[in-house]
C-alpha cells in the first residue's frame, strides 16, 4: 500500500483526535449549567427552532450530560483512537 497516500489521512486524523480532546476537556470544565445554556446558544445562533425534533433532542441530551459522563465518554474514545492507531501503526 502507497505509505505516501496514507499520511495525509493519519495528519487529518490526528488533528480531529486533538479536537476532539480540547473539546471534551472544555466540556469537563464546564458545569451542567453552562454547557445546557452553551447549547441553547449554539441553536439560537444558528436561527434554529429549539422546539423543532432535532434541536430539542440536542438540547435534552447535553442536558442530561454530567462530568461523571463526560469522563466515560472521552475515555472510551480515546481507547478507540489509541486501538486504530496501533493497528495502523503495525500495518
Amino acid at each position: 500500500m502507497d505509505q505516501k497516500g496514507l499520511r495525509p489521512i493519519a495528519i487529518f486524523e490526528a488533528l480531529k483526535g486533538v479536537l476532539a480532546l480540547l473539546v471534551g476537556l472544555g466540556m469537563h470544565e464546564m458545569s451542567n449549567d453552562s454547557i445546557q445554556q452553551g447549547a441553547e446558544y449554539l441553536v439560537s445562533h444558528l436561527h434554529l427552532n429549539p422546539a423543532s425534533h432535532y434541536p430539542s433532542i440536542f438540547i435534552s441530551s447535553v442536558g442530561k450530560l454530567d462530568s461523571s459522563n463526560i469522563e466515560v465518554k472521552f475515555s472510551e474514545n480515546n481507547a478507540g483512537y489509541v486501538a486504530v492507531f496501533d493497528d495502523v501503526k503495525s500495518a
